[in-house]
């Protein structure tokens, strides 16, 4: 809706002062965190930090988002550009403002979500096998959300000479599930998959990390995973699923291969 980069006119405004200003509000000890994960010396990692960073007076940071008020139906139901890509790559996205102010809830629907796209987009389900049956995609498939206090969608992904075929067949699998309704042994199997997924994480220090902090800056913690998804039900799938997947909330984004490749 709103294009990131901003406009020419925007980036012309942007002085060394507006800058500063950004730098010094963001930039400072009390809106940061640190995780440091691996063999290290808690304290000689504290000594580093108090010695090397520098304090800064504390503030409450207002962060001022324009166009609060974000409509629940998407901006555009289609996105095309061209680009040097020798097959046409799509996105299919769907849009969702339903997101708690409770970051437990939100971590909650954030699993939820994880099950429910394994449940219906997974490589040994029947919307990837029909599709790439039918020669309608690339050898893979995937499908990828973000659940945030800001911001919530589901995206899938992959390459197709004939994305609009794709689309169709989704909004039509989409339809005959929504009829037929979700299967519990899938659901069970998913739910164990995100078990699964959620454990292997802890395999990289890296990954720890990161983990910690998204789960600081969204009022969770790590080790409340395992809690989390056991909470979840096959009832809560399913009326996850009814109020996600309606046509209204889908666009789709496709790059097809340049003219002048």
């Amino acid at each position: 809706r709103i294009d990131v980069g901003g406009t020419i006119e925007s980036i012309a405004e942007i002085d060394a002062e507006i800058l500063y200003k950004c730098y010094n509000t963001f930039y400072n000890l009390n809106n940061m965190a640190l995780a440091v994960c691996g063999a290290v010396d808690a304290k000689k990692v504290e000594e580093i930090c108090d010695k090397v960073l520098k304090k800064a007076p504390e503030q409450r940071i207002i962060r001022d988002y324009e166009d609060s008020e974000e409509p629940k139906e998407v901006y555009q139901k289609r996105s095309v550009c061209e680009l040097s890509v020798s097959k046409p790559i799509f996105a299919i996205g769907i849009k969702d403002m339903d997101i708690s102010s409770d970051p437990e809830q939100r971590a909650k629907k954030g699993y939820a979500i994880n099950i429910l796209n394994q449940m219906l987009f997974s490589c040994s389900g029947e919307f990837y096998n029909t599709l790439y049956d039918n020669k309608m995609i690339s050898k893979y498939l995937d499908a990828y959300s973000e659940h945030t206090e800001r911001y919530s969608f589901i995206q899938i992904y992959s390459e197709s000479s004939n994305p609009e075929a794709v689309y169709d067949y989704f909004v039509s699998f989409i339809e005959k599930t929504k009829k037929n309704g979700l299967d519990r042994e899938d659901f069970e199997l998913a739910k164990r998959v995100e078990y699964a997924s959620n454990i292997k994480s802890f395999d990289s220090t890296e990954e720890i990390a990161g983990n910690i902090i998204e789960d600081l800056f969204d009022g969770t913690d790590i080790f409340d995973a395992a809690d989390i998804i056991s909470s979840i039900s096959f009832e809560y799938i399913c009326d996850l699923f009814d109020s996600l997947f309606k046509e209204e909330y889908y666009a789709m984004s496709i790059v097809n291969p340049s003219k002048n490749n």
